[in-house]
């Protein structure tokens, strides 16, 4: 009688290691661009607290550079420490609050997030998602999602 042998064949094998690749290549990439997205709204958030505190500086002593206003010397780490998060150039009406990634998590798409007292948003130093011939769609890409 003739035992048969058990076990997977090489072809079965190459089948599984195939279907794991597919996979692969469909998860990792969106991983990665969630970990992306992920960042940028722990960005935002942190230039959101410094924002708040500059108009809170505004509210009290009417202008956003007064020396009582810790938030124009500070500069804030984001919760993750992916961001460093600073208030500057600061005047008596105007300021500008630049999240900028760290060194060792680059923001390659978005770059820095700055924000001004009017609400405008932008990127710096990005290498844009969407073409900067299109600069508002552009930054609606890093800002929205």
């Amino acid at each position: 009688m003739e035992k048969k042998s058990q076990g997977f064949t090489l072809i079965e094998l190459m089948i599984t290691v195939a279907v794991l690749a597919i996979v692969a290549a469909v998860a990792i990439p969106s991983y990665t661009n969630f970990v992306l997205r992920a960042k940028r709204a722990e960005a935002k958030a942190a230039a959101n607290i410094v924002v708040q505190q500059l108009e809170r500086c505004y509210s009290q002593f009417g202008s956003y550079n007064n020396a009582g206003c810790a938030a124009v010397a500070a500069v804030v780490n984001s919760d993750q420490f992916n961001y460093t998060v600073a208030a500057g150039p600061v005047t008596p009406t105007t300021y500008v609050v630049t999240a900028t990634p760290v060194a060792a998590n680059p923001d390659p798409q978005c770059g820095a997030l700055t924000i001004s007292q009017t609400g405008t948003v932008e990127i710096l130093g990005a290498n844009p998602i969407i073409p900067l011939t299109n600069p508002l769609a552009a930054i609606q890409a890093c800002w929205d999602r």
